[in-house]
């Protein structure tokens, strides 16, 4: 037996689909959300039991599908926050056709798949709190929205500014060639980029890549590739963002980019708190660490804590 049911988010329809026998766990709805073009986007609804004190949409990192945040999700989702997560165009249950043949960018993630999800969680729960969980890359593209709804506080977890000059000089060498070489080379003799082969996550279309690169290219990185009105839109979020990094994700998210995205989101009040692995109980965190189970006991608690109305 199938439950179905239709509805209106952001740019186009959303459905449902879940089969009873498989629901071992019912907080957790598989839907289907569609972007501001039309373009189906995987994503899945968890309701906690009882009104929920927020609805948290998680922006993924990149080349990350969503079910990398299911047991934070539903982690929230026991201390009563209502939770969406999605997978972005071309990655994950957003990928319908081979990779070569997805056209796709950045920038459509930000302002084309983002604010549809958006829309749907605040539709979804309209009484609720909207919350943002920016994990990297998903930290950058919130600046991104147009017409931004009223985001009520922002986590943000390993996201930084892109430009690699950013970085120390041992890791600058490193990424000057994958941005300029490795990355652009790849993608367009392959058409598309193999990241799993590098270890980067999933494999990414071509116009994702290519983008990514110049973004990480750029001294302004996506502010400057995206040009037109990127900084102003960056400026109209004036709530509150809690910026996490950690001691040993030097090679992603160095302190000192972290704080470059920050000061591109003007307006925002900011903190940043940089922790230390062995803070967590933990001997590696890096840029993935803190959404895996062994971080649940003490990295968890301070996101939920900042959402649930905290402070750093």
């Amino acid at each position: 037996m199938h439950v179905t049911g239709v509805g209106r988010a952001g740019g186009g329809e959303v459905s449902r689909t879940r089969a009873a026998a498989d629901c071992a766990e019912p907080s957790a709805t598989p839907i289907r959300i569609e972007a501001l073009d039309g373009y189906p986007l995987g994503a899945t609804h968890y309701v906690p039991e009882g009104t929920p004190r927020a609805v948290v949409v998680i922006n993924a990192a990149t080349a990350v599908k969503r079910r990398y945040y299911d047991r934070f999700a539903r982690y929230l989702t026991d201390d009563g926050f209502a939770v969406v997560t999605y997978d972005y165009r071309g990655v994950g249950e957003s990928r319908h056709a081979p990779l070569r043949k997805i056209e796709a960018s950045m920038r459509e993630w930000g302002e084309l798949d983002q604010p549809a999800v958006l829309d749907y969680a605040h539709r979804s729960e309209p009484a609720a709190p909207l919350m943002v969980i920016g994990h990297s890359v998903g930290g950058q593209i919130l600046g991104l929205l147009r017409d931004p709804p009223a985001i009520a506080r922002v986590l943000m977890v390993a996201a930084q500014h892109n430009y690699y000059g950013l970085w120390r000089m041992q890791e600058r060498v490193v990424l000057w060639a994958l941005w300029t070489l490795v990355m652009p080379v790849a993608s367009r003799a392959l058409g598309y980029f193999p990241g799993s082969l590098l270890a980067l996550g999933e494999d990414l279309p071509r116009g994702v890549a290519l983008e990514w690169a110049r973004w990480c290219r750029a001294p302004g990185a996506l502010v400057e590739v995206v040009g037109e009105d990127a900084r102003e839109r960056f400026a109209r979020y004036d709530g509150p963002i809690l910026a996490l990094s950690f001691d040993d994700d030097y090679q992603f998210a160095p302190p000192r980019a972290v704080d470059a995205l920050l000061h591109l989101y003007a307006n925002a009040r900011s903190s940043h708190r940089h922790l230390a692995a062995a803070s967590l109980g933990l001997s590696r965190v890096g840029h993935f660490g803190f959404f895996r189970e062994p971080a649940r006991e003490r990295g968890w608690p301070i996101a939920r804590d900042w959402l649930a109305g905290g402070t750093p």
